[in-house]
């Protein structure tokens, strides 16, 4: 976890960076594993309960960790040292918005998914859905950060 309740130091910029890069990682796998989840066929149904979970566990838990470690701790420390760098950290935070409810849809296909697996052939048409708006608004909304963002924490 990036941040840490406690008077402990900040992390050093490059730690912080790796870090940051690693969630980004993480995003892109488990958003991955949604899409092979919807595409899956003859898969066992421990399987399929195995990976809704996992990717609504991810979803629910460490992605909004990432978000307000995003919100709080990056924005804070680069906010007011440009306009370039203001507008790109404003996007960031209106784009962490407009992925909650698309959010909340695969949190809750993938709940419906976990308690009953054998709904798959049901829900695959919707997971599918939901999981490619996410890659591809994470492709661009990933991107921006790793080229606007984070480059500013090395300075």
């Amino acid at each position: 976890m990036l941040v840490s309740i406690g008077s402990q130091p900040r992390p050093e910029a490059s730690d912080l960076l790796d870090k940051l890069l690693a969630c980004h990682e993480r995003i892109r796998s488990f958003t991955s594993l949604a899409q092979r989840l919807a595409a899956s066929t003859d898969t066992p149904l421990e399987e399929v309960r195995a990976a809704a979970a996992s990717v609504r566990r991810y979803f629910v838990e460490a992605l909004p960790k990432h978000v307000r470690e995003e919100e709080e701790l990056v924005a804070a420390q680069l906010r007011g040292r440009s306009a370039e760098l203001d507008a790109a950290l404003a996007a960031m935070s209106h784009e962490h918005g407009a992925h909650e409810p698309v959010v909340a849809r695969l949190v809750a296909t993938c709940s419906a998914l976990e308690a009953s697996p054998e709904r798959l052939p049901e829900l695959a048409r919707e997971l599918a859905t939901i999981a490619d708006a996410l890659a591809t608004d994470f492709a661009a909304h990933l991107a921006a950060e790793e080229q606007l963002i984070f480059p500013a924490l090395r300075s």
